[in-house]
């Protein structure tokens, strides 16, 4: 992080801006967390401990810095992003969720889809064209963006219904479908 950076990321504290990493490097995932005097979100992206090639995904180094932050990280169903190969199933999806909790509390993981409304096609041409033009490094696989059966309007039910199988309960449930989301946003926003 730069000194330029550094003030961005002061101001955006003082004025009650959400700092969110989800594009950010390794490196500069740290140096925000170290930095900032707010929590700092992860609106999506996945755990590297899950998917050890995954650029997009996160150590658990900055998922603990996040959580000690009072940050919160949004899991992904980007099929990629996910899981390294074929098939990925929403029950890969949940392992994530898991791996968060397990690491540093369930009040630190939610949705973090990143499932745009083109997504909602399972035919759509913008999907099939965004992941043929992808950055060979993502490892893009597969015929579909989004994780097979959470494309579409149902994806948060069958998310909750993963969730229930996995024996989460219904206050973690609440809190992973945005309750964490709710707290972390008004603790930034009262800035």
């Amino acid at each position: 992080m730069s000194e330029y950076g550094g003030k961005v990321i002061g101001r955006m504290n003082t004025v009650g801006m959400v700092v969110d990493l989800g594009h950010a490097s390794d490196k500069t995932k740290l140096d925000a967390l170290e930095i900032s005097k707010k929590p700092v979100i992860l609106s999506h992206g996945n755990c590297r401990a899950l998917i050890p090639g995954g650029l997009r995904a996160s150590t658990d180094e900055a998922i603990k810095k996040l959580a000690a932050k009072g940050g919160v990280m949004g899991i992904t169903d980007i099929a990629f992003m996910v899981k390294g190969t074929e098939p990925v199933t929403v029950e890969d999806v949940v392992n994530h969720f898991d791996h968060v909790r397990d690491l540093v509390g369930i009040e630190h993981v939610g949705v973090g889809s990143d499932a745009g409304i083109e997504s909602n096609d399972l035919g759509s041409d913008v999907a099939k064209d965004m992941l043929n033009k992808a950055d060979k490094r993502y490892h893009v696989h597969g015929e579909y963006e989004i994780v097979k059966g959470m494309q579409g309007p149902t994806r948060m039910y069958e998310l909750v219904a993963a969730l229930v199988r996995r024996g989460y309960t219904d206050e973690q449930i609440r809190l992973v479908i945005g309750g964490n989301w709710a707290r972390v946003l008004k603790d930034i926003f009262q800035a």
